[in-house]
């Protein structure tokens, strides 16, 4: 796994990193590579959505001075915690055999709501309370 300070390590100067920016992005007029910044666009739209939502419901009934002051903490707070669940994501991601479990356990997921759906919201009845087994 590759650390943060490796990282800086590697890439070295501000010249570097923008140097790398560049490669990065030198095929982004290849289908595959356009698709997938748009996949990370539109998450990020999304996920800027929701924060907004949720930092202006937090400062609605404040004053213009506090208002200010919180929203400004929650864009920070959004703007680290994105960075950091990236980073860790990114090491997650290296570990042999994590995406396949991920996926078991998201078809799992989908085989519960598949059989809830197909039951029309019934109930499977309570374990717990005697005579309600099955009054679903």
């Amino acid at each position: 796994m590759t650390t943060l300070g490796s990282v800086a390590a590697h890439y070295g100067a501000p010249a570097n990193i923008w140097a790398a920016i560049v490669h990065d992005f030198s095929n982004i007029t290849e289908p595959a590579a356009f698709a997938a910044f748009l996949q990370v666009l539109m998450i990020d739209l999304v996920l800027a959505g929701d924060n907004a939502i949720v930092v202006g419901a937090l400062a609605a009934g404040l004053n213009p001075e506090q208002r200010r002051k919180v929203i400004l903490i929650g864009v920070l707070a959004a703007l680290v915690l994105r960075i950091i669940f990236a980073l860790i994501v990114t090491q997650l991601l290296q570990i042999i055999g994590l995406i396949f479990v991920g996926g078991l356990l998201l078809l799992w997921v989908a085989w519960k709501m598949w059989r809830e759906l197909r039951h029309n919201g019934e109930s499977a009845g309570s374990e717990e309370i005697l005579g309600d087994e099955h009054s679903g």
